[in-house]
């Protein structure tokens, strides 16, 4: 009986050891800076585009999940400026400054992101070509906090995410475009 008791304990204590060499791996491995990359065509001129992408009131008209956004800056869109973002994602609530970091009207927004669970970086430029214009979204992240222990498994449902909020943007723009257009 002891012999047996021996090696359950063992058996335990090897086990222990791996889940927190596992945990301290997830940890660093998830600490690392992630990328996602969007793009969509959008019927409408980039200065409709890069109106919906920095205006506040905008904003609230087509993110998805509820966000609200509140500048804590005064003087409007311009290099410097900031605001928080809050957004209602699966049932949480997550707060994100942002402050701009460079800014072309109708061409380039760079923003510098920064939460409790995450930093990060969101570049968006627009290309208009034939009526249309292309918005390439480049969003690096790095996860803070046990945030880092959950990121490793989600970055495809970060994309998706990232993918059908860039659909309903390029949807709210073209259904004004095209209303501006029939009136």
């Amino acid at each position: 009986m002891r012999s047996f008791m021996s090696r359950v304990t063992r058996v335990l204590i090897g086990v222990m050891v791996i889940l927190i060499v596992a945990v301290i791996a997830l940890f660093f491995i998830g600490g690392r800076q992630r990328q996602f990359n969007s793009q969509a065509t959008i019927v409408a001129p980039a200065s409709l585009v890069f109106q919906y992408l920095t205006g506040q009131a905008k904003a609230q008209s087509w993110a998805t999940g509820g966000i609200q956004v509140r500048p804590l800056t005064e003087g409007g869109h311009q290099v410097g400026a900031k605001s928080r973002f809050t957004v209602a994602v699966d049932g949480r609530t997550w707060e994100i400054d942002s402050e701009i970091l460079e800014t072309t009207p109708n061409e380039r927004i760079i923003t510098a992101l920064t939460g409790r669970q995450v930093d990060g970086r969101s570049d968006c430029q627009l290309e208009e070509k034939d009526g249309s214009t292309t918005l390439r979204h480049k969003l690096s992240v790095t996860p803070k906090g046990l945030l880092r222990l959950v990121v490793p498994f989600s970055d495809k449902q970060i994309q998706a995410k990232l993918d059908r909020g860039l659909e309903q943007f390029k949807q709210a723009i073209e259904r004004v475009a095209r209303d501006s257009v029939d009136q």
